[in-house]
């Protein structure tokens, strides 16, 4: 006769993921919040960087929030498991948020290299219907993931009985290890498409600058006429490096973590030993403050963005210069 499995529960509190999911709303949602009171910024041009930070923000929501408090269930002490609501909802959401917000990266970068690498086919690649249809792509997926397995979950249930724990348990972890090592793996594709767009308009801008030094003193207006372009091209470089750099440095760490953990067959076997647990969960939570960066990177690099944000803040001075001036003049 089987004896039943011993399971000691465990209650971890991580208080630093209030300080990382209080940032990531506080930053997108004031973003988000400015680009819907501005006509100039509610237009198809920027309806991945706002589809972007509704996805930060839920997130942060569903995802980052919950891990503040949570509970390790060993199982004779070979298995660990989190303690999540419906045999993992909340994780399985988590994941394709994180799958979400590497495509939504993925789509910014292919709009970037349009625009400067291929300036007239991009009218025409970048219309409303083809930037929606890609959203609607992206959040059908986000959607998808989540809501499909949960149906199998649930609809299984009927079906196994008194082993419904164990199946709940084992299940989930199979799932999650997978679709762990397919949201890192397409996290390493977008690295290397980060990779090719900055080199390509580096390639454009040394180009373009190569043209600028070699015009004759005849054609300077040709030349001055560049440079707006150049100046363009130089900024979006700089924006493809930024990004490139805080991708690497925020995420590449975890996903190196999220492989080696799920391939190594010793660590599926028995629990984690204290100094993988421990560089697990700081890469994880480095990961996490990515999200939090983005509405930054958004706010000084996308041109449109940046220039409604002086112009607010020369408006509030004005206005505080005003109410000074009539404050001493009364």
């Amino acid at each position: 006769m089987n004896s039943p499995p011993i399971v000691n529960v465990t209650v971890i509190l991580s208080p630093e993921y209030i300080f990382s999911g209080t940032l990531t709303v506080l930053t997108n949602v004031s973003l988000l919040l400015f680009m819907l009171s501005r006509r100039k910024l509610r237009i198809c041009q920027h309806a991945i960087t706002i589809s972007t930070l509704v996805t930060s923000i839920l997130f942060a929501g569903i995802y980052i929030f919950p891990r503040f408090s949570y509970t390790i269930q060993r199982f004779n002490d070979t298995q660990v498991q989190p303690d999540d609501y419906r045999c993992g909802l909340f994780a399985r959401i988590g994941l394709a948020l994180f799958l979400s917000l590497g495509s939504h990266i993925l789509l910014r970068t292919l709009q970037m290299y349009l625009v400067i690498c291929h300036p007239f086919k991009s009218v025409a690649w970048l219309r409303k219907r083809n930037t929606y249809g890609a959203l609607v792509i992206v959040w059908a997926a986000t959607i998808a993931i989540p809501v499909g397995s949960q149906i199998y979950f649930e609809v299984t249930y009927t079906y196994i009985g008194p082993q419904t724990s164990d199946f709940c348990r084992n299940t989930a972890i199979a799932f999650l290890r997978w679709f762990s090592i397919i949201v890192a793996t397409f996290s390493i594709l977008v690295l290397a498409l980060l990779t090719i767009t900055y080199g390509r308009i580096l390639l454009i801008t040394n180009k373009t600058r190569a043209r600028i030094r070699t015009v004759s003193i005849s054609t300077v207006e040709k030349s001055i006429s560049r440079i707006p372009k150049l100046r363009r091209r130089s900024k979006a470089m700089n924006q493809v490096m930024t990004v490139y750099l805080l991708y690497f440095i925020f995420w590449i760490p975890f996903i190196t973590m999220i492989l080696y953990t799920q391939y190594s067959p010793a660590l599926q076997q028995q629990i984690w030993p204290q100094s993988t647990y421990f560089a697990f969960r700081a890469t994880q939570y480095i990961a996490f403050l990515f999200p939090a960066i983005q509405p930054i990177l958004f706010s000084i690099f996308t041109s449109d963005i940046y220039a409604e944000i002086t112009k607010s803040c020369r408006l509030g001075k004005n206005r505080s210069a005003n109410n000074n001036s009539v404050f001493n003049n009364s």
